[in-house]
């Protein structure tokens, strides 16, 4: 599966992307928004999954990840799944519109059960 990852905490990029890419997939990583627009201008690539961390920096957030990925991108078919470490931000996630809220620390086995999940 080709799975994006955007967070801008470069430990917890790195360690998604070596579990990811430990079972066999096709992984893209992002520490901003900017650095995803930029990939796409200049790639077809469409991911199956996204995981977007909620909190990406002063400016942005997970949502505007989300907007650009269902407006701009039209990438319909991936599910996205949200990262948070506050647990009183998934209500406004799920309303927001992400498939799933993995809530950080995130590990291998909850890595595994997602990817899983949207598994075609």
């Amino acid at each position: 599966m080709k799975i994006f990852i955007i967070d801008d905490n470069g430990l917890h990029l790195k360690m998604c992307n070596f579990i990811l890419t430990k079972l066999e997939h096709e992984v893209y990583i992002f520490d901003s928004l900017k650095k995803l627009d930029d990939f796409t201008l200049q790639n077809d690539t469409i991911p199956d999954i996204l995981f977007i961390d909620y909190r990406l920096g002063p400016t942005e957030t997970g949502l505007d990840v989300l907007d650009r990925v269902k407006n701009k991108y039209k990438w319909s078919s991936a599910k996205c799944i949200a990262f948070t470490a506050d647990v009183s931000e998934t209500s406004q996630l799920r309303a927001g519109g992400f498939d799933t809220i993995i809530l950080k620390p995130v590990t291998e086995n909850m890595l595994k059960e997602i990817v899983g999940k949207y598994s075609r």
